[in-house]
């Protein structure tokens, strides 16, 4: 189901072959989920920079930890890697995601692994609070799917 109005055109490929030859400032709403290594999120983060219309979000995931939680180096000396412990934190984390984020956007707006930040004008970005918002879940979820989102959103302060 797609609401009228709401055009989606699907196109197939890596982000480095396609991303270039959209239109720039013409995408409300960006989900960056691609690969973890750092050259790789670098590169789709500052495409989305691009792609983004003024006000528009811009999302992602694999943000266990912000770049400043971490050691720079350890995260520098990391970067082409998959996911690992950090030291000193009993967390895991996407080094090259997280040195990608902090390059791009620095400190974002981060909700257990996802993280947003709104296009602000002449290409400033802003942190994005998703407290008190109405979520819904997805009513083919199942009972056990349903109720893990439902900890995750009462955790996080969104509203169902």
């Amino acid at each position: 189901f797609v609401p009228q109005g709401v055009k989606i055109d699907h196109m197939r490929g890596l982000s480095v072959d396609i991303l270039p030859y959209l239109k720039e400032s013409s995408f409300d709403l960006i989900y960056i989920d691609g690969d973890h290594a750092y050259e790789s999120a670098l590169f789709d983060m500052l495409m989305a920079k691009k792609l983004v219309k003024p006000g528009g979000l811009i999302y992602g995931d694999d943000l266990e930890v912000q770049a400043s939680e971490c050691d720079l180096a350890f995260l520098e000396a990391n970067k082409a890697l998959d996911i690992l412990p950090v030291p000193n934190l009993k967390r895991n984390c996407h080094p090259g995601v997280t040195l990608a984020v902090h390059e791009a956007f620095g400190d974002v707006s981060a909700y257990h692994g996802f993280w947003v930040m709104r296009e602000a004008g002449d290409g400033a970005y802003e942190q994005v609070s998703l407290n008190g918002q109405q979520a819904l879940i997805p009513s083919h979820f199942s009972e056990a799917e349903q109720a893990q989102v439902r900890d995750t959103l009462s955790r996080i302060g969104l509203k169902l």
